[in-house]
């Protein structure tokens, strides 16, 4: 009796298409970003990752900024620039469908931060 060898299915195919696009976005979102858009001095805030719905219509950019205290106000200038920054990706991209983005802040860097600062204020145990 003959296996049969099937392609890879049709979900994992777009599953693996999600991904590409996803890391796509994140490299040119946020060389769009660094080019484009003027942060506050001693501000620093880095794509951390992006999350591309199922039907490729929308996409979630996540950020992560130092130092975290200025967060709000570096979301609030993202936001205002969003707009450019899909132009320039709709233009730079050759796709059917470049995704809306909407971006967001990642809490994860500070909420690591204050479990560091809590397990470092524990008593060693011997």
């Amino acid at each position: 009796m003959k296996k049969s060898v099937s392609a890879p299915s049709a979900k994992g195919r777009g599953e693996r298409r999600l991904t590409q696009l996803a890391s796509l976005l994140r490299a040119e979102v946020g060389a769009q970003i660094s080019r484009g858009v003027e942060l506050p001095h001693g501000v620093i805030a880095t794509v951390s990752r992006v999350s591309v719905a199922p039907d490729f219509r929308t996409a979630e950019v996540a950020w992560s900024v130092l130092p975290f205290a200025r967060a709000a106000e570096v979301l609030t200038i993202l936001n205002q620039a969003r707009r450019a920054v899909q132009v320039g990706m709709n233009q730079k991209l050759k796709l059917h469908h470049v995704p809306t983005f909407t971006f967001t802040l990642d809490e994860r860097p500070e909420r690591a931060g204050r479990i560091e600062a809590l397990l470092d204020s524990l008593p060693e145990v011997r």
